[in-house]
């Protein structure tokens, strides 16, 4: 049996329904990536991969971030375009 080493994360299932989570806002989460110096280019190239590898991922975690649907729509629709 492999011994797990004290670096590796645990695998993560990516099913999240039925967890008592709390979310956190979405201005919670910005203030994060601002106070970790993302600049608005990066912020933008994270949404672009994020769309472009995992929509329905993107588009579910805008969600548990509060982001209103109209906003999100406007979000994912930006995220598909070039910088």
């Amino acid at each position: 049996m492999p011994v797990d080493h004290p670096l590796r994360t645990p695998k993560r299932t990516t099913e999240t329904k039925g967890t008592n989570m709390k979310a956190i806002t979405e201005d919670q989460f910005v203030s994060i990536l601002n106070d970790a110096g993302i600049t608005d280019v990066q912020k933008h190239k994270l949404h672009g991969l994020f769309e472009a590898r995992h929509p329905q991922g993107h588009e579910a975690f805008l969600q548990w971030l509060g982001v209103p649907a109209d906003e999100i729509r406007a979000i994912r629709k930006k995220s598909r375009q070039p910088n």
